[in-house]
């Protein structure tokens, strides 16, 4: 499912989903086209793509797009994600979601976690949550800047 999102960080570090490309069944040169037009836009600093979409990372490269693999623990990008719902002191919301992202509000509607016999595990369901997977890869390692993330 190819996923994209802006994400921006403003300068007190708050983040900012701002706009979402998702489409089903698309090529990989359908979504570097998409990159493309949507830094033509925002210029992104950095774009983070799940390190085992190999080839999708080299054909933005080859686009001129920062792309870079994102590895990283499942529940230390939630926690993340998870740290930033709640308002800072001053009363304003750490994380803000455009409501042109409608994917993305649909997916925070829906996201659960797994369930066994003895409960809740501590791991998220695998459906209808590539939104949240890309948002995952900003928070988890943000440091400022405009990104698109896949």
């Amino acid at each position: 499912m190819p996923v994209g999102r802006q994400v921006g960080i403003d300068g007190d570090g708050r983040a900012h989903l701002a706009e979402e490309y998702y489409e089903r069944r698309k090529l990989q040169d359908d979504v570097v086209a998409a990159a493309v037009e949507m830094n033509g836009r925002y210029n992104f600093q950095r774009l983070v793509v799940d390190s085992s979409a190999a080839g999708l990372i080299a054909a933005l490269v080859n686009a001129n797009l920062p792309a870079n693999g994102h590895d990283g623990r499942v529940l230390d990008g939630i926690s993340k994600l998870q740290n930033r719902l709640p308002a800072a002191g001053d009363g304003r919301l750490r994380l803000t979601v455009s409501a042109a992202c409608a994917n993305a509000i649909a997916e925070f509607e829906s996201y659960c976690w797994k369930e066994t016999a003895g409960g809740v595990k501590d791991e998220p369901e695998k459906v209808n949550d590539h939104a949240m997977d890309a948002l995952r890869y900003a928070l988890d390692t943000v440091d400022g800047g405009l990104w698109w993330i896949s």
